[in-house]
């Protein structure tokens, strides 16, 4: 299955935005992709660390359940998108 292309409404900070993060990598995005797609259509959406380390963990089994090519990033490269609205430039 393909990653999937509509307007989403990712009105959502916390545990909503992980279970959407959730959602689109089972609908095909790989993680990053999926964190970067809910940042562009919500900035203020922040898994907490804790929050990061279960999406890394849950990316990880179903990358090994369906033999899937994408690795599971760092926390550090999750972190850096999910965190990026806080950067002062």
């Amino acid at each position: 299955m393909g990653p999937h292309a509509w307007p989403l409404n990712l009105d959502w900070i916390g545990r909503s935005a992980l279970l959407a993060l959730c959602v689109l990598v089972e609908l095909g995005h790989s993680p990053l992709d999926a964190l970067a797609l809910a940042k562009r259509q919500r900035q203020r959406v922040s898994p907490s660390p804790e929050q990061l380390e279960t999406f890394m963990a849950w990316s990880e089994e179903r990358r090994v359940k369906r033999s899937l090519s994408w690795i599971v990033p760092t926390f550090d490269a999750l972190a850096e998108i999910a965190y990026s609205h806080l950067r002062t430039s």
